[in-house]
């Protein structure tokens, strides 16, 4: 399918596809250190967020890889010159769409749902550690959250097939090589029309507001607390695991904030240059994203790469 040149070895596929399997490995190496420090830990809502997220980022950065690897290596399509001409393929092909096969259909429904879900687990993260600092006497029900993040991973599982197999022959979901997965048509059920919001969109800016307004009143509310004598010690850890938290939520800050650019400024339209440019940034995200959160973990988290035993949080 190709990229920037030719697919295959020649440049600069070839070193994007590099880069994205290095940036890929940084997770794959991390995220099980990180699993196997939390599973070590007495049971919490922390403990075991975290875990579901280091799984969730291992997954997204080894399937999400694969298949823009492979998308990428493959060579340039002969159906763009049968659509178009020589010169718009040449000159304009990333601007080249077709229709998506099954195969590519169900790729895309599994990408889109793991770019979606590590933002659900940390924004969850964000808001019950704020919970718990802001109400340290009042429990809040482990099992309570964790359905929630489950309830809010399922509408993503199910919307994303959902919308991408629910086309029709005469609006088809459209394989785009810019971003080099499906995008599918905003209309139906689940759209109203190719600028509106649809749920996950909606879902991940609620999400991005309320994680980062609890994330700075966590840490808020925990310089300005008084100092008790012989309590600095665990005063300065959460300080530094409410810092972690907010940190683990940049990618849903990005998200939003070219999200809400893109949908909010007349002068991001669908199909321009500017359009496609936001979108190949937010494209390879999850796999970045899937690199960052570990290695934020690890700097901010003391034994994770010794295997020691380690208690609470």
């Amino acid at each position: 399918m190709a990229m920037f040149s030719e697919g295959g070895v020649t440049s600069p596929d070839i070193w994007i596809v590099v880069a994205l399997i290095l940036t890929a490995l940084i997770s794959l190496l991390l995220n099980p250190l990180v699993f196997r420090h939390n599973l070590r830990k007495k049971r919490s809502i922390a403990r075991d967020i975290y875990m579901v997220l280091s799984a969730t980022d291992f997954a997204s950065s080894l399937a999400i890889s694969t298949i823009y690897s492979v998308a990428i290596l493959r060579p340039k399509e002969d159906q763009c010159v049968e659509d178009n001409n020589v010169t718009f393929c040449q000159t304009h092909y990333l601007d080249y769409q077709r229709p998506a096969t099954i195969t590519e259909k169900t790729a895309g429904s599994l990408l889109w749902y793991l770019a979606y879900a590590p933002i659900t687990i940390t924004s969850t993260l964000a808001i019950s550690r704020w919970y718990q600092i802001s109400f340290p006497l009042r429990n809040l029900n482990k099992t309570a959250v964790e359905l929630i993040i489950g309830c809010a991973c399922l509408v993503q599982a199910v919307f994303f097939p959902s919308v991408i197999f629910s086309d029709t022959p005469e609006r088809p979901t459209m394989m785009q090589i810019s971003i080099q997965t499906v995008i599918w048509n905003k209309t139906g059920p689940f759209g109203i029309h190719t600028k509106s919001l649809t749920i996950p969109e909606v879902m991940t800016n609620l999400q991005c507001l309320i994680s980062v307004g609890a994330s700075i009143l966590t840490i808020t509310s925990l310089i300005k607390s008084p100092v008790i004598p012989g309590n600095e010690a665990a005063r300065m850890k959460k300080i530094k695991g409410s810092i972690k938290i907010t940190l683990l939520n940049v990618g849903t800050v990005v998200y939003m904030i070219i999200g809400m650019y893109m949908y909010f400024s007349h002068g991001v339209e669908k199909g321009t240059e500017l359009y496609t440019i936001l979108q190949m940034i937010i494209c390879p995200m999850p796999i970045v994203l899937s690199s960052f959160n570990p290695v934020i973990y690890i700097l901010l988290t003391d034994g994770v790469l010794c295997p020691i035993r380690i208690r609470g949080n």
